[in-house]
Parts: structure tokens; C-alpha cells; sequence
């Protein structure tokens, strides 16, 4: 008799002790579950790298990057598509927060329409470079797709006379710079290679070019304005005529 209420007891304990255990897995899963709510989940082994860049590489001040991805697909902004998103390439910057819109500026660069490559101006110098992927709010998936972080040397001299600031920070992106008309004809250019028409390259910042700037900006997610300012620089690759206040 007492050895079969001694199994009793082993049985009842080990049957609570599965309870306990089973219902803590459940406590994890659900607990992850909330976690990750609302966090656009990334296909098993994708992963985002830069096609033709390697770490500690030395390159021109002005070069086009090349974006590369496996094992997922790219989609605009905005597109609900499973399994996709699209690129934002940090320059000089930390990750973000993984569970938060990727920010907006000089340092993080957004490429909503889907693209796969960019014509960048760096300053002479050190900077650091990586990939992330956004889904269609621009938050990054869980796992984040993101690159390893590189960091490249620019070696010589601005394609511009004009020097750009050092640091990318000290810019106020809704900063309009005084622009030459070599500049503007520059800017032009620029236009036309991403596919819109600033009409004459005859470097006056007229109607038919403040509609072409306003149909880039529209594109992109910046302020909609016509006005050549510091960010609609960047973002055209031009950064290199991107100033401070007053000047």
C-alpha cells in the first residue's frame, strides 16, 4: 500500500510538473507572439548586401552602389506583398530601432519605389555604410534583412570646387543653398538621368525644372516644393553643393 501511493505521488508530480512546463512553452510562445505583433515577418535566409563594394574599400568621392539581395523580393512602399520590402542604405549612422519607421534624412536614405541602386556623393574621408531593408511603412522585418557594416575610404578631392561640409549633420536638410548656374545645370542633368524632364539643361531653375524637381520630391517622400533644397541635393547625388545656412 505504501508503495502504491508512493507511485501516486511520483505520477502526480510528474503530471504537474508537465502541466507547469507546458503551460510556461505556451507562456513564451504567446509572449513572442505579442512581441513581434504588428512586425512584418522576412523569408527564411534572406539577406541584403552590397553587390560590388567590399569593407575597407578605397572608392571616388562619387560612384554608383550597387544593392543585392537573396532569398526575398523587392517592393515599393506602401506595397503589402509577402516576403518583400525595400531598400535604405545608412550612411554614417547606427542601426535605428528594429520595431520603428527607419528615419528620414542625410543618414538614412530611402529607396520607396523599389530601387536597387544609387549614385552616392561621399566627402574625402572615412565612412561607414550598410544596408536595411523596410517593409511597406518603412519598419524594418523580423529578423531584420540588413548588410554587414562596411566602412570605405574616399580618397581625393570633391567632384565639385565647391566643398560640401565634412559632416553631414551640420546640414539643415530644408536648408535652400545660393546655386550657379553650373550648379543648376548640374542638377538638370541629374534630373534627366533618373528619368525626369527639367526641359532645356540651360541652368536656369525655371518653371519646366521646379515641376521635374517637384515630381522628384513627390516621388521620393520629400516636401513636394520645387525648391532645390539641401535634401533634394542629397537625394539627387549632388551633395557635394549642399551648404550650411547662408551661404
Amino acid at each position: 500500500m505504501r508503495v502504491f501511493y508512493g507511485r501516486q505521488i511520483h505520477r502526480s508530480f510528474a503530471t504537474s510538473a508537465t502541466l507547469v512546463f507546458g503551460v510556461a512553452i505556451c507562456s513564451v510562445v504567446i509572449a513572442h507572439a505579442q512581441d513581434t505583433r504588428g512586425l512584418s515577418p522576412s523569408p527564411a535566409g534572406a539577406e541584403a548586401y552590397f553587390d560590388d563594394l567590399k569593407n575597407g574599400a578605397t572608392i571616388p568621392s562619387k560612384l554608383t552602389i550597387h544593392f543585392g539581395l537573396r532569398n526575398m523580393g523587392v517592393a515599393p512602399a506602401g506595397t503589402d506583398r509577402p516576403n518583400s520590402g525595400h531598400h535604405h542604405l545608412l550612411i554614417d549612422a547606427d542601426l535605428p530601432p528594429l520595431d520603428q519607421p527607419i528615419p528620414n534624412d542625410f543618414n538614412h536614405l530611402h529607396f520607396g519605389a523599389g530601387q536597387t541602386e544609387t549614385e552616392l556623393t561621399l566627402s574625402p574621408g572615412e565612412h561607414t555604410l550598410q544596408l536595411l531593408m523596410g517593409d511597406k511603412d518603412h519598419i524594418p522585418h523580423t529578423p531584420p534583412v540588413m548588410s554587414p557594416r562596411i566602412k570605405v575610404r574616399v580618397a581625393g578631392s570633391p567632384v565639385s570646387s565647391q566643398q560640401g561640409p565634412q559632416n553631414l549633420r551640420e546640414l539643415d536638410m530644408d536648408t535652400v543653398p545660393n546655386l550657379t548656374e553650373s550648379n543648376i545645370r548640374q542638377i538638370q542633368q541629374e534630373l534627366r538621368r533618373k528619368g525626369f524632364d527639367p526641359g532645356r539643361v540651360d541652368g536656369i531653375h525655371g518653371p519646366r525644372t521646379k515641376e521635374a524637381v517637384r515630381s522628384f520630391q513627390d516621388r521620393y517622400g520629400i516636401n513636394a516644393s520645387g525648391d532645390i533644397n539641401n535634401k533634394t541635393l542629397f537625394a539627387l547625388g549632388a551633395v557635394e553643393l549642399a551648404r550650411p545656412k547662408n551661404q
